[in-house]
């Protein structure tokens, strides 16, 4: 049975294609697409596409995908209270709902990203545990969510002693890399939540993305955990002859009217101007409302200031959403 989180309206699937509403009706008529479905609603009949409709249509029109290579990404930063599992559920919620294959990573044994895509940490017997120490196939590890194209690598408890258990392994800051050797062509966005620490389990998080996201909140004390993280960074580069290629600053919990928050982007305009992001997430009851029922900002609250801001970080950090795919070739 389709959720209603999962069902895109008729100008919102021709806009995920980059084409007219016009253009899409067209080409189901010509037999280009299939027809789409229906769902009623009083005496009106409605018509409806899924996310996985969106990867079917891309390929009967020859589309290309919506970023060229896969991307993995790591939210992350060493002062916790941030909002990266938050973030990191939203941002990859929005991007699964467009159509793209997405993988969620719970590197935190507090399991809250698990939590929040609905799932039940106590009895989740197969965690990234068994996949870093027992070499266990990752896609054995790997839970469904409600949406179709997003999926997870669940966290729990079991996770606490992974680090002293790896400590002795060989290679052991490259077993995450390894581990998702295999899955590389099954998804075109990695997520990866990390724990507010320097551990080995962040280590093999960092050696294994190519983006890092840092949330800072808009106080003094997520910019000190800034710091610290870059400087980690730059011991990285040093010791391991590892770079990233992208590292972004994401501004979170902004509220315009406090001082503390107008000082806190100052400093970060001085101090982080290269990896600041222009996207900046605001303060919003949605987030916490969210949270608590388990749902994504989009399914709770679509037109919420928090659905906006998600949103544009997609586009920024992608470039791809609904509206900037309505600007492709295939308009007409």
């Amino acid at each position: 049975m389709v959720t209603e989180a999962e069902k895109l309206l008729a100008h919102e699937f021709a806009e995920a294609l980059g084409i007219s509403k016009k253009t899409l009706m067209q080409y189901e008529r010509e037999g280009k697409l299939p027809s789409a479905k229906r769902y009623q609603s009083g005496k009106l009949l409605y018509r409806y596409y899924t996310p996985e409709d969106l990867i079917i249509a891309r390929q009967k029109l020859n589309i290309p995908p919506p970023f060229p290579i896969q991307r993995r990404q790591l939210f992350m930063n060493l002062k916790g209270g941030v909002g990266k599992s938050v973030l990191s559920y939203n941002y990859a919620y929005r991007v699964a709902k467009l159509g793209i294959k997405t993988l969620l990573i719970d590197l935190d044994a507090q399991a809250h990203l698990t939590t929040y895509a609905g799932l039940h940490p106590e009895k989740i017997k197969l965690t990234l545990y068994n996949v870093l120490l027992e070499d266990l196939p990752i896609d054995m590890a790997i839970q469904h969510t409600s949406l179709p194209t997003l999926d997870i690598v669940p966290s729990n408890l079991t996770l606490s002693p992974l680090e002293l258990s790896l400590f002795g392994r060989h290679a052991r800051e490259y077993r995450l890399q390894r581990a998702l050797q295999p899955i590389k062509d099954k998804y075109q966005l990695i997520v990866i939540d990390a724990p507010p620490n320097l551990s080995l389990l962040n280590v093999n998080a960092i050696l294994s993305v190519q983006d890092l996201i840092v949330p800072v909140m808009a106080d003094f004390f997520s910019y000190d955990g800034l710091r610290l993280l870059f400087e980690s960074l730059a011991q990285f580069r040093k010791d391991l002859v590892y770079e990233l290629e992208n590292v972004y600053v994401l501004l979170n919990s902004f509220n315009a009217l406090e001082t503390v928050c107008q000082q806190s982007r100052k400093a970060l305009e001085t101090h982080y101007k290269d990896y600041l992001l222009k996207t900046i997430v605001r303060k919003s009851t949605t987030f916490s409302k969210s949270t608590a029922a388990q749902q994504s900002v989009f399914e709770l609250e679509p037109s919420s200031k928090a659905a906006q801001d998600i949103d544009s970080l997609v586009q920024e950090i992608l470039g791809f959403s609904y509206q900037s795919q309505a600007n492709s070739k295939h308009k007409r």
